[in-house]
């Protein structure tokens, strides 16, 4: 029997995504031909109804690959529905305290929770599964990442890493950047707070995660601060960066 996704989170082992911008299942469908181990599905920034989470998850489930949900607060109500659709977990943005991160887990929980139980959806097989066995299942497969973007997140992490059920700690650098006035993620306090975070989380057999442009920039020294998901990039950025690259190849030939 294969790991599942969050026992490959929370075994800490090197996994690589990307947020997936553009609702088409088609994009998932190729990230899983590349060999990524989950995307992310923007529902915070990009134009995600539940329709289109649909499609996507299914896309993801049928290609074997782990799809995580960024909703656009810790109290959205698709919290529950991206579960029911069989995501294989949930990032949760601006996280900046224990309080906040219990909010975020219950929607997602059915034991000690408040997430709706109906073993007639997707991720219930359809009806296929016992209810109980169903959301034991739920419960031990789901996992949760807390978006850690303010002062406060960092102030507050370990009371965070408490809660049963975050998983893991992923540090919005940009967000945490603008919060605090710097203009860039190599800026001396964000690096040294995001440092924190990762010791924090390997401390408390956590995961830390962390956004990456592109692999090979500063993503190895990530590595070696003890960051095991990288979410690289986007769709939108894989096909801007192929167009350009694309468009200079030609103009070069016509020189």
């Amino acid at each position: 029997m294969t790991d599942s996704f969050r026992q490959r989170v929370l075994g800490r082992e090197r996994l690589l995504g990307t947020f997936v911008k553009t609702p088409a299942p088609q994009i998932v469908e190729l990230a899983a031909l590349s060999g990524l181990d989950f995307v992310v599905l923007d529902a915070e920034h990009a134009p995600f109804d539940r329709s289109a989470l649909d499609l996507a998850i299914m896309a993801g489930r049928g290609a074997k690959l782990a799809v995580m949900v960024r909703v656009p607060g810790y109290d959205s109500e698709l919290v529950g529905a991206s579960l029911d659709l069989g995501a294989s977990g949930i990032v949760v943005p601006h996280v900046g305290d224990a309080s906040i991160a219990r909010r975020a887990v219950s929607p997602a929980r059915f034991s000690g929770g408040a997430r709706g139980l109906s073993p007639s959806v997707r991720a219930g097989g359809y009806g296929a599964m016992p209810f109980a066995e169903y959301a034991a299942l739920a419960d031990e497969e789901v996992t949760i990442w807390a978006q850690i973007e303010e002062p406060i997140g960092i102030e507050n992490v370990d009371d965070i890493l408490t809660v049963t059920g975050v998983d893991c700690l992923f540090v919005g650098r940009v967000d945490l950047a603008f919060s605090c006035g710097k203009t860039s993620v190599d800026d001396q306090y964000v690096v040294v707070a995001t440092q924190a975070v990762c010791q924090s989380a390997r401390r408390t057999n956590k995961a830390a995660a962390v956004f990456v442009k592109e692999i090979g920039g500063d993503s190895a020294h990530w590595s070696e601060q003890g960051v095991t998901v990288f979410v690289c990039g986007s769709d939108q950025a894989v096909l801007r960066g192929g167009f350009a690259a694309m468009r200079d190849v030609f103009l070069n030939q016509a020189d």
